[in-house]
């Protein structure tokens, strides 16, 4: 790990509730949440203005592109874009894995998960996520993947939440009245420290909604 300074999240709420003021370096973040929460919104933050490699499996707009630069503060030449094709989205993410070279303090987004998650074996998917988590370690970065909540559940989504280190889960509630999400900090690295281990569950305010791309293929 090239540098332990905490990264930042790109929310000032989630950053307060650590003690260090953000992520530790080297992190693996899962984002789980369901379809209709603001999950993507919170990947899109979470690179804080970093240099940023976005995995998408399957088609990427412009205007998902568009989103991503706006929610991380990305100058355009901070942010490098791969398609992993859907149909064997994790040999190609190995391929590409096998030649990262992530900047330091770079991030990694993988979006979403769902289907390197279906066809991948239990060996290969371990492996691929102990690739990511080499690669952001060496760069002192974070890599985050968002884990769509489907049904049925693809296979190795445990391995996705118990191989990452902090796992942040949305909630998403809906009554007669409302539409809240909340975040709940339901995984931490275990070097990371909040302020509070009594709050652990925060509201999402709703200005973190923005005009984005929501035709991303997440069938198992």
């Amino acid at each position: 790990m090239t540098d332990t300074q905490a990264l930042s999240t790109g929310m000032g709420n989630l950053d307060a509730k650590f003690v260090d003021g953000g992520l530790r370096p080297g992190s693996v973040v899962a984002v789980d949440t369901p379809p209709s929460a603001l999950g993507r919104i919170v990947l899109y933050n979470l690179p804080a203005g970093r240099p940023t490699t976005y995995l998408s499996v399957g088609p990427c707009s412009d205007a998902t592109k568009a989103a991503l630069r706006e929610a991380a503060g990305l100058d355009p030449a901070a942010l490098t874009v791969e398609r992993l094709p859907s149909a064997d989205p994790a040999q190609a993410l190995r391929a590409l894995l096998d030649a990262l070279e992530l900047p330091s303090g770079g991030t990694v987004l993988l979006e979403p998960t769902n289907l390197v998650e279906a066809n991948a074996s239990d060996s290969q998917y371990v492996t691929l996520l102990s690739m990511l988590t080499e690669r952001v370690e060496a760069a002192g970065g974070i890599a985050a993947l968002l884990a769509v909540q489907s049904e049925p559940s693809p296979e190795h989504r445990w391995l996705t939440l118990h191989e990452a280190d902090t796992v942040l889960s949305v909630l998403h509630e809906v009554s007669t009245r409302s539409v809240h999400d909340h975040l709940a900090l339901e995984k931490l690295h275990p070097r990371q420290e909040l302020q509070d281990n009594e709050e652990r569950v925060f509201r999402l305010p709703r200005s973190l909604e923005m005009d984005i791309d929501t035709k991303k293929n997440i069938s198992p």
